[in-house]
């Protein structure tokens, strides 16, 4: 049964392209199709008023006319539009999967040393290049202080680990943002057909999914279940 109450979300989803110069750029395989179902599992609700769909360049759209988009490409512009949307709405639910890159490219140079202008096209004359990476801002790290009363659900991916040091992983993200839970993948049980992934709260209960869809409506269940809750 709806309430009175109705939830305004924001969904992070796909991945970010970091600039080598003016035509070339590193980035990653995140296609935002688990953000976009997360989408509609959360618009499927009654109580679902709005959510914000901020995205990267070639992301899955969300199938819901509740979803406002936000097209983003680098971790820069990522930070722009969250910043942007909790400062002017009282967002109730933050579910970030999208695949921020960890680095971005801060000095580009020939193999002799000679640095060069990133702000128009490198030529494709030279034989080697030296790119030179520095980290980029955590923007998960940002959440509790920009919507300190929203109920936030982080990820993890890792690859090639154990399943308790996976959930370690995650546990600690989760303490770190003061998350309410966190999604913990494997990327080896990331396939076209299957995504084994881990739900794992502040009380580390650990519920499994097989699928995508069963991922999205998992994470939709627990947060309408976190912010029900939270109601007088």
């Amino acid at each position: 049964m709806a309430s009175g109450k109705k939830y305004k979300f924001l969904v992070t989803s796909g991945g970010t392209r970091e600039k080598i110069d003016e035509a070339r750029f590193i980035g990653n395989s995140s296609t935002g199709e688990l953000g976009s179902l997360v989408c509609r599992a959360l618009a499927d609700k009654a109580d679902c008023e709005k959510i914000f769909y901020v995205c990267g360049i070639g992301a899955t759209m969300p199938d819901t006319n509740k979803a406002e988009v936000w097209p983003v490409s680098d971790t820069d512009s990522v930070m722009e539009a969250v910043k942007n949307i909790l400062l002017k709405n009282e967002i109730d639910g933050i579910i970030h999967t999208m695949a921020v890159s960890d680095y971005r490219v801060k000095s580009v140079k020939t193999g002799g040393g000679v640095e060069l202008d990133r702000r128009k096209k490198i030529t494709s004359g030279e034989n080697e290049l030296i790119l030179t990476l520095e980290a980029t801002p955590k923007i998960i790290s940002f959440f509790s202080s920009l919507a300190p009363r929203a109920v936030l659900a982080g990820f993890k991916l890792l690859c090639g680990v154990t399943k308790e040091t996976l959930i370690d992983t995650a546990y600690d993200i989760l303490q770190k943002n003061n998350c309410a839970f966190v999604i913990a993948n494997d990327k080896r049980f990331i396939t076209k057909t299957g995504h084994r992934a881990y739900l794992l709260d502040k009380g580390k209960n650990i519920t499994e999914y097989r699928t995508k869809k069963e991922i999205a409506g998992g994470i939709a269940d627990k947060m309408y279940s976190l912010l029900n809750g939270k109601r007088p």
